[in-house]
């Protein structure tokens, strides 16, 4: 069956770069009426069908080997071959630069269905949703295709029902979390926003010192913990099952949302019954908890109670909770020497930042539950994890940008303990597709890139510049940032900047030119060696759709990406009517009866 799918690939391709020359000669000529149009297009329909039938016989046969990503020509050897890389060559990061409507999601979707049949762990991060929710539904037909749909999850801010909830902070340390939080607040941390991050950490890592001394104390043994665990599990479970229900109708069965840390901590404490004991939560501390925290009069009774905590000196633990608590303390004191103008700007900066994370459609998604189910996946042997998320910019852009941020640094910080245990995640490469991805990114992203392939996980970035990635993070940034790819692909650019930088990255060859001279002594033969730029401005300008320069290791080629399908109608997925469209879609019957009594 495979023996001749190449032969059968070049077929398909000629057919469709042939009636593509027919056609824009027949248009030049003739134009195009709407019957000429809908043939034109029925016709192409029928060649994509022919030849993406063809590209997925040689992927299901070669997957296990590496990634295909097209029909293309060597620029080196001019020899024409379908492009495979081998899967250890497309591991250190890939960029894909083109401007809209020339085929990156589409090449992002090509590539994600490789990794979901590679039984790679994945993530997609695609902000446009779009009619007929194209990457929702390919997504799940490629789910589907790989016998995986019971890894499939999915997270859009507007669609609390059908997303997963997870508590990204779960399970990150306390120095960790106050960088998480100070580092999305000042990105660029230089002249005043340095001395405001540096507070804003201190004030952070005083709070959680706090609590994690505090519950130390109240269950040196870990038993509460444990329990604990398993009852918010329980909880994620319960919230699954109930999905189509009204989840704030659950969450007052159940308290869910309403943190109960805050609840035991400020409740008074000053004597502690023996068989009522008070014990205090860190472990499962969400962002909404924290914000309950930073207030000032809630500092002054943490702080109270840290120093009211006492520690038995029969506890085996005692030297090391008594040093926790003296840190705590000396934090704690710390942040209230800070002078009363400057803490006032980074209580409210900070309290309005997390009052964005922890409340409304966002607090849903990041302070439902207190685990974080999308690290239990990525740490189990046995299941995948196929992630599709939405995060909205069109509608919620401030909350979009945190989102993006909050997961791409729950990333790195997940797998910089994997790099200080040396303890891999789990079998699998993670792969991160971030569409529009310099939203995603912020100054510090450079350090996943450098070591994140290394501890299988791999960023596949799609933008329209490099003119984007430099406003996003600064020029100096950005070329670091470039240095850790390894594939670079190229779809038609305007940016004339950005177009001369790539020419330049993609580098030279060295060619030898021959010269004949005639004359009366008879010809003369002379060789010259020259270089010439690999690309230029016209053969970028030139690409058409699905059509691109590819820049992989050593080697550089040009490509006719994969073909793929738009969603068959017959079998979307509809997404369920927002409350906003609900209301509208209620006028709007109101208002047709009105007409229709008019009309009478």
């Amino acid at each position: 069956m495979f023996g001749n799918v190449v032969d059968r690939i070049f077929k398909a391709h000629r057919k469709i770069k042939e009636f593509e020359r027919k056609t824009e000669e027949y248009l030049a000529l003739n134009g195009a009426t709407k019957w000429k149009a809908e043939r034109i297009k029925a016709k192409r329909l029928k060649l994509f069908k022919e030849k993406y039938k063809h590209e997925t016989d040689y992927i299901l046969q070669n997957n296990h080997t590496g990634l295909y990503m097209g029909v293309g020509v060597n620029l080196e050897t001019l020899k024409l071959s379908p492009i495979l890389l081998p899967w250890g060559d497309v591991s250190n990061h890939m960029i894909t630069y083109g401007t809209t409507r020339m085929g990156k999601s589409y090449l992002m979707l090509s590539i994600v269905r490789q990794n979901i049949l590679h039984g790679d762990d994945v993530t997609i991060f695609e902000p446009k949703g779009g009619i007929g929710q194209q990457v929702f539904n390919k997504v799940v037909e490629f789910a589907q295709e790989a016998n995986r749909l019971q890894d499939l999850m999915f997270i859009n801010p507007l669609m609390p029902n059908a997303s997963e909830f997870f508590n990204p902070i779960y399970g990150l340390g306390d120095d960790e979390i106050s960088s998480m939080i100070a580092s999305i607040l000042y990105p660029d941390a230089k002249g005043d926003s340095q001395f405001y991050s540096s507070h804003t950490f201190s004030t952070l890592k005083a709070v959680l010192y706090a609590l994690t001394f505090l519950e130390k104390a109240s269950d040196v043994d870990g038993t509460y913990v444990a329990e604990k665990e398993k009852k918010e599990y329980m909880k994620y479970l319960k919230i699954k099952e109930f999905k189509n229900n009204e989840i704030q109708f659950h969450d007052k069965e159940s308290g869910l949302i309403l943190p109960d840390i805050a609840d035991r901590i400020f409740s008074k404490i000053e004597n502690f019954e023996e068989d009522k004991k008070v014990i205090f939560n860190r472990s499962f501390i969400t962002f909404k908890d924290i914000f309950y925290y930073i207030d000032a009069e809630n500092l002054k009774v943490l702080k109270a109670t840290v120093e009211k905590m006492s520690i038995e000196n029969t506890n085996t633990h005692f030297w090391h909770l008594s040093k926790m608590k003296e840190e705590a303390i000396s934090l704690l004191d710390k942040v209230f020497k800070i002078p009363e103008e400057h803490h006032s700007k980074i209580s409210v900066s900070l309290s309005n930042f997390l009052a964005d994370i922890s409340t409304g459609l966002m607090g849903q998604i990041f302070c439902t539950i207190r685990i974080n189910p999308i690290l239990l996946r990525l740490n189990n042997p046995n299941r995948g994890m196929i992630l599709l998320v939405q995060p909205v910019p069109l509608k919620i852009k401030k909350v979009s940008e945190y989102f993006n941020k909050i997961y791409i640094k729950m990333l790195e910080s997940i797998y910089g303990n994997v790099s200080l245990s040396g303890r891999a995640l789990s079998p699998r490469r993670h792969y991160a597709h971030l569409d529009e991805g310099e939203s995603a990114l912020y100054p510090g992203v450079e350090s996943i890139l450098n070591k994140g392939a290394g501890l299988l996980l791999t960023l596949n970035i799609y933008t329209q510049s490099l003119a984007d990635l430099q406003a996003k993070l600064g020029t100096t940034i950005a070329q670091i940032s470039q240095d850790s790819l390894n594939t670079y692909v190229i779809l038609r650019m305007n940016d004339p900047k950005s177009i001369a930088e790539i020419i330049d990255a993609f580098g030279d060859n060295n060619f030898t030119e021959t010269n004949i001279v005639g004359g009366e002594g008879g010809a003369r033969i002379s060789f010259s060696r020259t270089t010439k730029n690999i690309l230029t401005k016209e053969s970028i300008r030139k690409l058409r759709v699905g059509e691109g320069f590819l820049k992989n290791k050593s080697k550089e080629y040009k490509v006719a990406f994969p073909i793929m399908l738009d969603v068959d109608e017959k079998h979307t997925i509809q997404a369920d009517m927002s409350e906003q469209e609900k209301n509208l879609q209620r006028l709007m019957n109101f208002e047709r009866s009105l007409e229709k009594e008019l009309a009478q």
